[in-house]
């Protein structure tokens, strides 16, 4: 089913208007079920004869803002998307997942991501939004911070079995000033981890957002309206349909 490369993919035109592909189907079951305090709802769009994929959700506060965007667009049966999220506010990429002050639980938990994904259903795709939060503070290679993102992607590259993985990069230009080289060291390290991994998409969501500013973006800069999340959701949609 799956043929993973290294890949750079972005969505040019109108990206609400994605054509969908179809499947035979039962009629749309949906389904939100609050799993664990740090995921948000699993999703079920599609009989078991028809899922396309099962995909994991992992992210910070934006993938919990835009949930709902994403169910909306991954769900309807004919798309055959089945998805868990395991979003956290405050996430960061460090081992124990949390960034100092972020106001979420288990802020000293070791290895947060790694013991997050043993308590997930088993996933085909993986789609990543995580940096922003790490872009404020420079820190070290093992502490939280944009320093040796390059070596924290591999990380958890390596936590996910193989898998095809679609990881976003960040909308730089408009966030405050005190995050912009930690955003632009973000994206850069990203992009050199294609080299690495064949199984990584890098998700061109910048170009996508910033060329709707300021209709997608929340005052902050680096939120996003209700527009914005679905426009990202649209583009996740169509990038999946690439790779599975």
């Amino acid at each position: 089913m799956y043929s993973p490369s290294r890949r750079s993919v972005s969505l040019d035109g109108d990206v609400q208007s994605v054509a969908m592909r179809r499947f035979r189907h039962l009629p749309l079951v949906l389904a939100l079920a609050i799993m664990i305090p740090t995921a948000a709802y699993a999703f079920t769009g599609a009989p078991a004869g028809d899922v396309r994929a099962k995909v994991t959700f992992i992210g910070d506060s934006n993938i919990t803002r835009g949930a709902s965007q994403l169910v909306g667009v991954m769900s309807p049966s004919q798309v055959g998307y089945v998805g868990t999220f395991a979003s956290r506010d405050g996430a960061g990429l460090y081992w124990n997942g949390c960034h100092p002050g972020a106001a979420c639980p288990d802020v000293n938990a070791t290895d947060y991501w790694a013991q997050r994904l043993l308590d997930l259903p088993p996933a085909d795709v993986y789609v990543i939004d995580l940096g922003i939060v790490d872009a404020k503070t420079q820190g070290t290679a093992t502490t939280h911070g944009y320093a040796w993102w390059g070596t924290k992607i591999d990380w958890l590259m390596g936590k996910l079995g193989g898998k095809p993985v679609l990881w976003s990069n960040l909308a730089c230009t408009h966030v405050p000033e005190e995050r912009k080289t930690g955003c632009a060291t973000i994206n850069q390290s990203l992009w050199n981890a294609r080299a690495r991994w064949s199984n990584l998409t890098f998700v061109q969501w910048r170009s996508v957002a910033e060329a709707n500013y300021p209709a997608w973006f929340a005052p902050d800069g680096f939120h996003f309206t209700p527009a914005g999340y679905l426009g990202y959701a649209n583009l996740i949609k169509a990038t999946l349909d690439t790779v599975t």
